[in-house]
């Protein structure tokens, strides 16, 4: 079994050693905050079947996020090519989807090992047995949640384990303060974002202000101009991943009718939908949506 301390180290490490220097704060000038998602690979000991078999874990760090901006609503795009929430925890969801996304790509082409399974239903897939997810965070998330129940069917709530790491964040804002000490100069926070996925391709993206580092008011509305984790590009990938699967083994959602635009296939996953707006009313009544014609790009 693992433990708080194991995972953060493991987080901290993939950070440290992985992780070029782009996008990570200017040294005992600035700090950022980092989230990231862990995949936990479980399985019985080989060469014995007995109820009291060791389990061996498989760790690994599959998606990474630090940050900790929004760019306001006044910068907002309706052609979702700008990243509205720098927040670590954000960046490090939206890295997962990267991740989440490749690996069905693998699953539905079946070129190699993914963490999908087939699921019970045409166009459906089921995590693999023995693998599960942890999030990290290295600080402590604010949120507010009441019990939640009454989701639809398929759709369920774990019970909420957390751990606490005493493990200090090398660039948080309390570790930077306490190596400068006395230095003169403000501490301020890291202006860019930093995304890792766990994909062969291009896995490192790093933004400043909503779009790359580095890119100029003139190049904005140029294809070098996009996050991978923008939502325009997220939706590309899913595009990319639904044409490299045969229609007739598309989930019935998807065949029902001709879909052009990202609110139209949002609204197509249904039963999702349904179970979003009940949590929605349950735990986060507050939660500000985006109002519909921010989603309406193809």
């Amino acid at each position: 079994m693992w433990t708080a301390d194991e995972i953060a180290q493991l987080c901290y490490e993939h950070y440290r050693i992985k992780l070029p220097k782009q996008g990570k704060p200017e040294p005992n000038r600035e700090w950022t905050l980092l989230a990231a998602i862990v995949k936990i690979q479980s399985s019985p000991g080989k060469g014995c079947d007995t109820s009291d078999t060791p389990v061996q874990e498989k760790k690994e760090v599959v998606s990474i996020g630090t940050g900790t901006k929004c760019i306001g609503q006044s910068k907002m795009r309706k052609s979702g090519d700008i990243l509205n929430d720098s927040h670590a925890e954000v960046i490090a969801r939206r890295s997962f989807q990267r991740y989440l996304c490749h690996q069905l790509q693998l699953a539905a082409t079946l070129k190699e090992d993914s963490i999908f399974v087939p699921g019970t239903q045409r166009g459906q897939w089921k995590l693999r047995p023995g693998i599960f997810f942890v999030f990290f965070s290295s600080h402590t998330p604010f949120f507010r949640c009441q019990n939640v129940s009454a989701l639809p069917k398929g759709f369920g709530v774990q019970e909420l384990k957390i751990q606490q790491s005493y493990l200090l964040f090398e660039q948080s804002r309390c570790a930077v303060k306490a190596k400068r000490a006395d230095s003169p100069g403000r501490l301020v926070p890291c202006g860019a974002a930093i995304s890792w996925s766990a994909v062969p391709e291009q896995p490192l993206d790093v933004t400043a202000n909503g779009f790359p580092q580095g890119t100029t008011k003139k190049g904005i509305r140029s294809l070098q101009a996009r996050s991978r984790i923008s939502k325009v590009e997220l939706f590309r990938s899913f595009q990319k991943l639904l044409n490299s699967i045969a229609e007739d083994e598309w989930p019935d959602s998807l065949r029902v009718q001709k879909l052009h635009t990202y609110q139209e296939y949002k609204n197509a996953a249904s039963t999702y939908q349904e179970a979003w707006s009940a949590l929605q009313k349950q735990a986060f009544g507050s939660w500000i949506r985006n109002p519909p014609d921010y989603h309406q790009f193809e």
